[in-house]
């Protein structure tokens, strides 16, 4: 006798497996590599990143840097034409100094400490013609016009003669008006001897007075 609980037994269905052909993954875009910027921890150590604030920064650097290399070419281009001038100037003077020295017959003997050198004279002597001669403790001795040396030697130089300069013109003075003073008072006691000498040959018109004298000058 059948057991009625016993559950009737089915047939286990098997599904037909079907083999499908695997589909490939979607194609993703590939993406475009580019260059990136990265500054290295070294460059960056103790210093910001590059922000607005900075590049304004480097903006005002920049007008300075214009501004102040702007103000270098002004003050070469003014610097050119003094030292052309000062060439110039220093040129004429020494000349026209060793003309007066030499027509007064004038030298200067001036102290070693007005010319600076590394090597220091132990005579300086400025000349009547000109020349500016420096003795050393060696017995060398350099002699060059004055014109030849630097501008500041000659400038100290200058200024140092300029004193004895002025007394020496003074007394150069002097001795030319005594000299006009002689002259005068000879021309004024000639003129009344020649006076003399025309009213005894009975040339008493003036005009004949002055004119013996004009002849008498041009002799």
């Amino acid at each position: 006798m059948k057991n009625l609980t016993e559950e009737p037994t089915q047939e286990a269905e098997i599904q037909p497996t079907i083999e499908t052909e695997a589909s490939p993954p979607p194609e993703t875009p590939e993406k475009e590599e580019t260059t990136q910027f990265y500054q290295s921890s070294r460059i960056l150590e103790g210093a910001d990143y590059l922000d607005e604030k900075e590049i304004e920064k480097l903006r005002e650097i920049e007008k300075k840097l214009q501004d102040v290399l702007k103000m270098i070419e002004e003050e070469t281009m003014q610097l050119s034409e003094f030292i052309m001038e000062e060439k110039n100037l220093t040129n004429e003077s020494c000349s026209l100094l060793r003309s007066v020295l030499k027509r007064m017959r004038i030298s200067f003997k001036l102290p070693p400490k007005i010319i600076r050198l590394p090597k220091k004279p132990k005579e300086v002597i400025l000349n009547d013609e000109g020349h500016l001669i420096l003795v050393f403790e060696n017995s060398e001795v350099v002699s060059k016009l004055l014109e030849e040396y630097p501008p500041e030697i000659v400038m100290s130089v200058i200024w140092e003669i300029l004193p004895g300069l002025a007394k020496s013109i003074k007394i150069y003075r002097e001795k030319i008006s005594g000299r006009v003073s002689f002259f005068e008072k000879v021309k004024r006691e000639l003129k009344n001897l020649f006076k003399i000498f025309a009213v005894s040959e009975g040339k008493e018109s003036e005009d004949e007075y002055e004119r013996d004298i004009g002849e008498a000058i041009s002799e």
